[in-house]
């Protein structure tokens, strides 16, 4: 499996020298939606994973402009040690978005979104409140940069109760 997914770290390291200049990728929370936001309209490869836990409801390329060529490829479920990614498993998707006749056919903005079966209460947010209750991570397409990560957190209702709740437990005692 480690193979494959080196092999496939160079396919999509290829398609990413078809653009010689640098395109911002970053992540986009919004509820139990991911989506990835390019502020460019050339071609960018990149690695989406998320904890293995986290159910996905589906995920799919956001139409936006002429883009006529997109690519994910599933690598499944990953430990994340073997990658230097932290601890426990994570599911990792090589993307690819660009057009196949190298003209820069795409527009700017969410070209690629993953909807999450998240809990009742709990929404993904850009903050990480050390809960370790899930987290999305984007890496560059030769596994060594974190590009962006959003983390799965309740509430502010829900964080509000769970206050409250503790400050009369503490008052109890």
């Amino acid at each position: 499996m480690m193979k494959k997914l080196m092999v496939l770290s160079v396919v999509l390291a290829a398609a990413g020298l078809a653009s010689a200049a640098l395109v911002n990728v970053s992540l986009v929370p919004e509820g139990n939606t991911v989506g990835i936001h390019s502020d460019s309209d050339l071609a960018w490869p990149a690695i989406i994973i998320w904890d293995a836990d986290l159910k996905v409801i589906d995920w799919a390329f956001t139409p936006k402009g002429e883009r006529n060529l997109s690519k994910t490829e599933d690598a499944g479920n990953q430990n994340r040690a073997d990658f230097g990614w932290g601890d426990g498993q994570a599911r990792v998707l090589m993307l690819t978005a660009g057009s196949s006749d190298k003209t820069n056919m795409l527009e700017p903005g969410i070209q690629w979104q993953v909807k999450f079966d998240l809990a009742p209460g709990l929404y993904f947010s850009k903050e990480d409140m050390g809960l370790g209750l899930g987290r999305v991570d984007l890496i560059s397409e030769d596994f060594s940069t974190f590009l962006d990560t959003v983390y799965v957190v309740p509430e502010p209702m829900t964080m509000g109760l769970l206050g409250l709740g503790a400050l009369f437990l503490r008052r109890r005692k």
